[in-house]
Formats: C-alpha cells, structure tokens, sequence
C-alpha cells in the first residue's frame, strides 16, 4: 500500500494544508453540486447542441463559461444518444465541442489549471497530462481557439494561456518523469514563437535542485546565460539552493555574492526568500556561524529578517538539541519584534521530548507564556496535530496531554477541527495496535459527542482519507463507518467524497468493495466528475478482467 504525498505535508499556522484545502474546496464544490442540476445540466447541453447545429463554437463557448456546470462526454452521449441516434455527425460534433470545452474553462482559470496540472504531477497521471498537453496545442493550432497569451486574444482566441499555466505543465511533465514531454513544450513554444523565459528556466532549475542533480543544475544555468536570458532573484535562488543541496556551499556564496553586486529592487518580495535559502544551507552545511552573521548584516542594512530567518535557526539548533542556541535565537527575536509562531514553538517541543523532557509539553507552554504568545484553539490545535504527525510515543503522549488541557479549559475548547486532527492522526500511526486504537478512537468519540460536537462534510473527507491511506489493518472498515454515518446523517455525498473512497480502495485493491460502491454512486444520481469517472473506469475494468 502507497503512502499519500500529500499527508507528509507540513503543520501551518492553524491547521494542516491539506485541511485548509479541503475546508474550502469542499464547501464551494458542495456549494457547484447543488446548484448544478440535472436540469442545467440538461439545459446547458441543449444550448451546446444548437449552436453545433450552426457550427458556432464561439457562441457554445460562451454559454459554457457563463454556468458552474462541468460536463462529461460519457453523461453527454447517455442522454444524447436516443434524440440524436439517427444524426451520428452531429453528436460527434457535440463531443467535439465538450471535448474543447472543458479545456477552454480549464484554462480561462489559470489558478486552478496550475492546481489540476500540479495534482496530476504529483500522482504522475502522465496520459492524462499528454492528453490535455495535446489538446492545448490543438487548440492553439490556425484554426483554434485558445491564444498563446493574454496579448494576443482576440475576437476568435478569447481565451489564453499564462506564463503560470505553462510552468505549470513544464513542473508537471518534470514530476511525472516525462522529459519527452518536457522538452517537446520547449521546443513547442520556441516553435510558437514564444521561446522560455526566465521563469521556465528557474523551474528547470528548482527541479535539478530538488532531485540532487547538481551538474544538470549548472548546465541549466550555463544554457540559459547562452540564450541571453537574464537571471533574476528567483533564478539565483534556484541555482544556490541546487548548489547547497550538492554540498558545494563556497561555490553556492559565490553565486550569493554574485546576486549582491547587481542592482536589486529590495521591494522585490523575492529578494528575502533568497537570503532565507542561504541562511537555510549555510546551517543545513552545519555553518550556522556564518549563517548568523549573515542575519545580523541583514538586520542593519536589510533585507530585515522575518519569522522564516529565525525558525531556520530555531530548526537548527532544534534538531541539535543545543537549547542555548535556541534561547539565543528567541532572545534575538524578541528584539527585532517577533515573539514566535506556530512552527518555533512545535520545533521546541519536538527537540525538547526528543531530548527526553517528560514536561516539554509544560516547559513549551510557559515558554509561550513568557514571550506573550496568546493561547487560542488554533494554536492548541496546530501543536496537537504537528505532535500525532511526528509519529513516536512520546509526541502523542504530549498532543494527548494539550488535548486533555483543552477539554478542561474553559476559553480553549476543543472544536471540530480539533479532533479531526486527533483522529486523523490515530489513522496515521504505524506504533499503535488494531486494539489500541479502537479504544482511543471510542475515548475520542465519545469525548466530542459529550461536548455536541458533530463533523461536517470537509471533517468526513480528512478522516476517511487517513483511514484509506495509512496502513491501519482495520483502516478499511473504519472508512466505511464514516462512510455509512455520513449517509445516516444525510450529509451531501459529493463528487470528493467518492474520489477518495474509490481512490482509496482502489490503492488497497479492495476490489469487491470498490465495485459496489461504484454502483452505489451511479444509483445515487450523481453526476461524477471526470477524475471520478476515471476511477470507476479502472476499478471496473479490474472487475471484468478478473472475471
């Protein structure tokens, strides 16, 4: 069974990342779903088909980005197919056009083409991003409809793609291990006559830099001062984390020094991140003195450090258990008016229960106390999850002790969210017995239920996902559970709830399960988006193969 990428990703300020995202997709998808009727649904492809009839994709176009309805070529030919059968040029037509539709709007959207691109990179869904790739270029072909820019729209091309949308596909197509790819968008553009510009070349850097690759990295950088590309804040910050990652850091201060010589525009919000990066690999290459006296030089004539420069060395000194470097670093802080965040203070606690301090969890909270933190939900939630997210006995003994603090206070009480995240992270754990966990969760459960506290739907989707992910034995039936509460509560079953169960199962080849609940879905009435109905395509076609 895979791990999720995803449930590694670092605590926030209030909650995790994923949490966040899924809190907000979940209300406005739910929020599309219920004013998406079959009857627009319905309505909306009516429209489509007349202005097939005329061949007038323009018109249809502007219908389609007019609704917040997503049409499926599958849902489209079922209820096409009877007042269309004896006109098969014409339903091909309206495929056609659902076809280029859907790209249109994707597109129209840059921020979230980058969000669907990127979540297609990082489960490496290579034929689906060759797939749009290909109709992008179609559509940017004579007789296409979709701009190379936003310069060059016009009354034909309303829609264009970004600079944001094609580093967008080039990190995508890097992701998923397709260089073929990646290099056909280069040449592509060139091609288009739009050639890569800076940016382009920083992501191919950034992306050396991740994996290691540091002669590529070089090479990168040596290609793009050949093509008379002029490096910016970004690009150095690429090249001298790639150089830091390959434990070259004098060659990487060269290239700091370098920066410093030019012209910078110091609003440049860029311009800090930088500095950051050096602080990060100087300590990283265990040079923390000289990474110190980088951040004084900043504090007198700037870029000023921010909360990122000090937890850098709070991490540090953290992951080295030296408490006076840490003290050292808060008391710095202090001055330059930063009393701590979230991450300093879990750093601490962390570095403090890896040192063997049964009280860190006491010692961290007067800490915060004494820097003027003000205790809130949010902020006991934070702890608690980054806590159960470490993994060892000793942070969730800590996170169940905050929790228990929460419960008895009387201006800190737990929330929904909150033990969301406790019992996500009880899915999570790897230490804990089938047993075990079955009573914490009961403890858990009734201690929420006690304070009426019900989940919502976005609460349902953390927890089924931490059921289906992580490699509990029983991790299976406890999402059904969920699954079967959310029913009996008549909570909406949208279009994520199924992505995750059906991807979930599907990754635990839970094959028998998987199928009923894709006829379950289909009984429902839904109308399942395409990663949905890509996952019902799969699991079905595993059914009939072991058949």
């Amino acid at each position: 069974m895979g791990r999720d990428p995803e449930g590694e990703a670092a605590v926030e300020e209030s909650v995790n990342e994923e949490e966040k995202d899924l809190l907000a997709t979940d209300t406005k998808q739910n929020m599309v779903e219920v004013s998406a009727s079959a009857g627009q649904m319905h309505f909306v492809l009516a429209a489509i088909t007349a202005h097939a009839v005329t061949d007038s994709f323009k018109r249809a176009l502007d219908v389609y980005l007019s609704t917040t309805v997503e049409l499926q070529i599958p849902t489209a030919v079922a209820y096409l197919k009877v007042p269309l059968h004896n006109q098969p040029n014409l339903l091909n037509r309206v495929k056609q056009y659902i076809s280029k539709l859907q790209v249109a709007k994707l597109v129209s959207q840059p921020a979230l083409f980058s969000q669907r691109v990127s979540e297609m990179g990082n489960r490496r869904a290579s034929s689906e991003l060759e797939t749009l790739y290909s109709s992008i270029i179609s559509g940017l072909s004579e007789n296409g409809y979709l701009a190379m820019d936003p310069s060059s729209v016009n009354s034909t091309r309303t829609i264009a793609m970004t600079p944001i949308a094609w580093n967008a596909l080039l990190g995508a197509f890097l992701k998923s291990e397709r260089k073929d790819l990646a290099g056909t968008l280069w040449d592509d553009l060139t091609r288009l006559g739009h050639p890569p510009g800076v940016s382009m070349w920083t992501t191919l850097l950034d992306w050396h830099g991740r994996l290691g690759a540091l002669q590529e990295a070089i090479e990168t950088w040596d290609m793009m001062l050949d093509q008379g590309v002029k490096p910016d804040t970004l690009a150095y910050r690429g090249i001298i984390s790639a150089l830091f990652r390959g434990r070259r850091p004098n060659r990487a201060l060269e290239f700091f020094k370098e920066y410093q010589t030019f012209s910078v525009d110091t609003s440049d919000p860029h311009h800090l991140s930088l500095y950051n990066t050096v602080l990060h690999g100087l300590c990283g290459a265990d040079r923390a003195t000289e990474a110190e006296e980088i951040c004084a030089t900043m504090q007198q004539r700037g870029p000023k450090p921010d909360m990122v420069s000090f937890n850098t060395f709070v991490s540090y000194y953290g992951r080295r258990g030296k408490f006076q470097g840490i003290a050292a670093t808060l008391r710095t802080m202090k001055v330059a008016g930063f009393d701590g965040d979230v991450f300093t203070y879990t750093t601490i606690l962390s570095a403090l229960l890896k040192a063997g301090k049964a009280d860190a969890a006491d010692l961290v909270l007067a800490l915060m106390d004494k820097q003027g933190i003000k205790r809130n939900v949010a902020l006991y939630t934070t702890l608690i999850d980054h806590q159960l997210r470490e993994g060892a006995k000793a942070n969730f003994d800590a996170a169940m002790k905050m929790l228990k603090w929460m419960e008895e206070s009387r201006d800190n009480q737990p929330n929904e969210v909150t033990y969301t995240c406790v019992l996500s992270g009880l899915y999570r754990s790897s230490w804990l017995g089938v047993k075990e966990l079955q009573t914490l969760e009961k403890s858990i459960i009734r201690r929420l239920k006690s304070r009426g506290i019900s989940f919502g739907v976005p609460a349902y989707h953390l927890l089924l996902k931490a059921c289906l992910v992580y490699p509990q034995e029983n991790g299976v039936q406890q999402a059904l559970a969920y699954f079967k509460e959310m029913k009996r509560r008549e909570l909406p079953i949208i279009n994520t709830t199924w992505y995750i169960l059906l991807a979930g199962l599907l990754s635990r080849e839970e094959w028998d399960i998987a199928e009923k609940l894709v006829d379950e879905m289909y009984a429902s009435g839904i109308h399942p988006s395409a990663s949905v109905l890509q996952l019902a395509y799969k699991i079905r076609e595993r059914g009939r193969r072991r058949d």
